[in-house]
C-alpha cells in the first residue's frame, strides 16, 4: 500500500456516474487519491479546496460545452495538468481545448488513460525533485 503522503490526487469530473465510478476504481487501484464530482459549478472552488495534482474531466455537461469551465480552470490554475475525456470526437477542432494537456476519446480500455495521468505525474514529480535540487544547492552552496 502506498503511504498517504506519496499519493498523487486526482480530481475526476464527470456527470455520468458509471464513468466517473470506473475512473475512480481503476486509478484508485493504481494507488491514487482520488476525488470525485460531478459538480462542474463548484469546480473552482474544489480545485482550490482539495489541491488535486491533477484533473481528468469530460467537457459535456447537461448538453452543454465544460469547455468555458476548462478556460475558467486554466486561467485560475496554470500549472495543474488537465486531461480531458470526451465521447465527442468533433470538440477536437475547437480551439479552447488548447486550455487542456492532453485531449483523448472516451474508452471501455482505460490504458491510454492511466499511461497519460502516470505520465504527467512523472512530469511534476520529475520538476518537483529539480526544484528542490537547485534549492538545495543553492543553500548549500
Amino acid at each position: 500500500m502506498v503511504k498517504e503522503a506519496d499519493m498523487n490526487k486526482i480530481l475526476v469530473v464527470d456527470e455520468e456516474d458509471a464513468i466517473r465510478m470506473l475512473y475512480q476504481e481503476e486509478l484508485m487501484e493504481d494507488g491514487y487519491d482520488i476525488i470525485a464530482t460531478s459538480d462542474y459549478d463548484a469546480l473552482l472552488e474544489i480545485i482550490a479546496e482539495k489541491e488535486p495534482d491533477l484533473v481528468v474531466m469530460d467537457v459535456k455537461r447537461n448538453g452543454s460545452s465544460g469547455l468555458d469551465i476548462l478556460q475558467e480552470i486554466r486561467t485560475s490554475f496554470n500549472d495543474i495538468p488537465i486531461i480531458l475525456c470526451t465521447a465527442h470526437d468533433a470538440l477536437k477542432s475547437d480551439p479552447k481545448i488548447a486550455a487542456a494537456n492532453y485531449f483523448m476519446i472516451k474508452s471501455s480500455d482505460l490504458r491510454r488513460l492511466k499511461r497519460t495521468v502516470r505520465l504527467e505525474l512523472d512530469k511534476l514529480s520529475l520538476f518537483d525533485l529539480s526544484i528542490s535540487t537547485i534549492l538545495d544547492a543553492a543553500h548549500h552552496g
